[in-house]
């Protein structure tokens, strides 16, 4: 959970100025992590296995 609380913390503080939601996802392990932020609001949600579209 310290990666998903770290993760969460860097996106609010990247965004916290955009008006538009910016999307972010990290890949860790088998997992997939995806932050939406700007200035108005916040959504979190964990993907239990990392599919091919996320990854790099």
């Amino acid at each position: 959970m310290a990666f998903a609380a770290e993760l969460i913390g860097n996106t609010v503080t990247e965004f916290s100025k955009t008006e538009e939601p910016q999307i972010k996802v990290e890949i860790k392990g088998d997992k997939a992590y995806m932050v939406e932020a700007n200035q108005f609001m916040l959504t979190f949600r964990v993907e239990p296995e990392a599919s091919d579209n996320h990854k790099d």
